[in-house]
């Protein structure tokens, strides 16, 4: 990635990397592996710098147009809208560095997502070099990948993360391995080698994700989302969230014989929040989340103060405690219980039907006053409460990194505990947090908790999913998707196009087809959109172009019905 000049060109000619002028930012003296890098030979925007120490490290993914022309980052749209929501949450970028995962711009997703990779160890070269306490701010997924190692920013925005501890020992085997055999890909793995080293270095930083401005500039509906996650960010700059705060550090109780239970059951106050996790059926088949087989390993009970965990779940012993506390108390709130929660425990001899009026459920109140937005307890939680990533902490994937990860089963029982301790508190702290917001749509919450009340009955009685029709639906739609997908080629004359690849459709609409430029509106970065309000605007044409755009706009909406309602996944519980 050495300095280039002038506007970047996308040839291929373009990839010979240039000499650095004396006293010109050097990326490859700073770590950035240029040599394989798709982008070198393109201006590079260096880091910025406060002149006095920064209290706050910004990441941002890749420069855009404006910042590629003034070589200085967070200069754009971009930079100056994330400029004035900081202003609103006292955050001064005055004194912030300014980095980007990756120093070069191009017009290609895929070509900014292979130069963040080889630009990671650079960038965690020179965030190693900032004094730990500084908290980094990852803007964005491939910011967030490059210093976490964490692919999805809807699972890691609005966390306070630490840095995990990352074996770097074994990828420099494997790369050493491959140089000393001369395999064809040894650079690569050289290069996740020197990655992960990167990574080490930083274990027990303080990272905190968000989402990237330029998202919220294409969905404004994500605009509260990014302004909380200021917030919090602005919270911790000033000492006021401090690590000692997060939820991740619930002091619980775990209690099994039945004088323990009562004893910690009564020091509950009214409002309590239950949550449980359940395991393989006592036939040893693991269902998945099946309430109505899988049985329960343990209950977490916690009115945001008090926490306790009854593990292991006995129903002889501990469910005539349990009903005794329900007809103690005033409310019981629960994340998807109706669904999930109650029906499992239903089936241990628990009843809910004569304690309805007590029932709370912070998915459907959330659901009532932001349907727009994820339900997921992660992502509630997020908005409301400040907590470190438990979800994926507690139920680590093969990579650590994964939202669901492994099933409770098989979870340490220390760690199974603690998770279903922090779920229950998580949840009485969002049910005390969102009243305010739900005060105004109780009306809505009301009926929706009755069509729960259907649905938790429907469950129970046997009627779920009828899966060999949600497989015929499926299949359907498959065929529908290939047919649209069939006719797009046709029309374009290209057998190899698909529509998931953004500069793709970029190229068939405004190079391949010439629709007008003007009836797109511009991105971030100055290249036209291909949102849905484009696809419109174009589709009431009468040429190719809106031929075209019809046809993506149908296989668009068959891929959202899809992965919507029939691939969907079981909600979090």
């Amino acid at each position: 990635m050495a300095v280039g000049s002038g506007t970047p060109r996308h040839a291929k000619a373009r990839r010979k990397s240039l000499p650095v002028a004396e006293g010109e930012y050097d990326p490859v003296a700073a770590g950035a592996r240029c040599d394989l890098c798709p982008l070198r030979g393109n201006t590079v925007v260096p880091p910025e710098w406060p002149k006095i120490s920064p209290t706050v490290v910004f990441i941002g993914e890749a420069p855009g147009r404006k910042e590629e022309i003034e070589r200085r980052p967070f200069r754009g749209m971009t930079g100056q809208f994330l400029r004035s929501l900081c202003r609103e949450v006292d955050i001064d970028l005055r004194g912030a560095a300014l980095q980007n995962a990756a120093l070069c711009r191009s017009n290609i997703d895929k070509e900014n997502d292979e130069a963040a990779v080889c630009c990671a160890p650079r960038l965690l070269r020179e965030l190693a070099k900032f004094d730990p306490s500084i908290p980094l701010v990852t803007l964005g997924k491939t910011s967030t990948l490059s210093v976490l190692g964490v692919r999805s920013i809807m699972h890691a925005r609005g966390f306070v993360w630490t840095a995990r501890e990352v074996d770097s020992w074994s990828a420099w085997r494997e790369a050493k391995k491959a140089k000393e055999r001369g395999a064809p890909k040894w650079k690569q793995l050289w290069l996740k080698a020197q990655i992960y080293e990167g990574r080490r270095a930083l274990a027990g930083r303080t990272v905190l994700p968000t989402i990237h401005p330029a998202f919220v500039l294409r969905s404004d509906t994500w605009q509260p989302i990014l302004k909380i996650d200021l917030d919090r960010i602005s919270r911790w700059l000033r000492g006021d969230l401090k690590r000692s705060h997060l939820l991740d550090n619930t002091k619980y109780v775990v209690v099994t014989k039945r004088n323990d239970v009562i004893r910690e059951l009564a020091k509950l106050k009214d409002v309590i929040s239950e949550d449980i996790e359940t395991g393989e059926s006592a036939a040893g088949k693991n269902d998945g989340a099946n309430p109505n087989r899988n049985r329960i390993l343990c209950i977490g009970i916690s009115d945001a103060k008090h926490t306790v965990v009854i593990w292991p779940w006995r129903p002889r012993v501990h469910v005539p405690l349990l009903r005794k506390l329900h007809a103690r108390v005033k409310t019981i709130g629960m994340h998807n219980g109706y669904c999930f929660d109650q029906v499992a425990l239903i089936r241990d001899g628990i009843p809910f039907e004569e304690i309805d009026d007590k029932l709370e459920d912070t998915l459907l109140a959330h659901h009532t006053f932001a349907s727009h937005m994820p339900q997921r307890l992660a992502h509630v939680a997020s908005v409301f409460c400040d907590a470190g990533p438990w979800k994926i902490v507690f139920k680590k994937g093969k990579d650590g990194a994964s939202e669901k990860g492994l099933p409770p089963e098989k979870l340490d029982p220390k760690d199974l505990c603690k998770y279903n301790a922090i779920d229950a508190r998580v949840q009485a702290m969002v049910w005390l947090e969102m009243q305010n917001d739900l005060r105004s749509e109780l009306s809505v919450y009301a009926v929706d908790k009755d069509n729960a009340r259907l649905c938790r009955g429907m469950i129970i009685d046997g009627i779920a999913v009828d899966l060999d029709r949600r497989d015929e639906l499926r299949a359907a739609i498959i065929l529908k998707e290939e047919d649209l997908l069939f006719k797009m080629r046709k029309l374009l004359r290209r057998s190899n196009f698909h529509p998931m690849q953004l500069s793709e459709v970029r190229k068939a609409l405004f190079k391949t087809l010439g629709a007008p430029i003007a009836a797109a509106d511009p991105t971030e970065s100055g290249l036209p959109s291909t949102s849905q309000k484009t696809l419109e605007r174009l589709k009431e044409r009468p040429t190719r172009a809106g031929q075209f755009a019809d046809l993506l706009l149908q296989w668009r909406g068959a891929v959202k019905i899809r992965s919507t309602y029939i691939d969907s996944q079981v909600l979090d519980v």
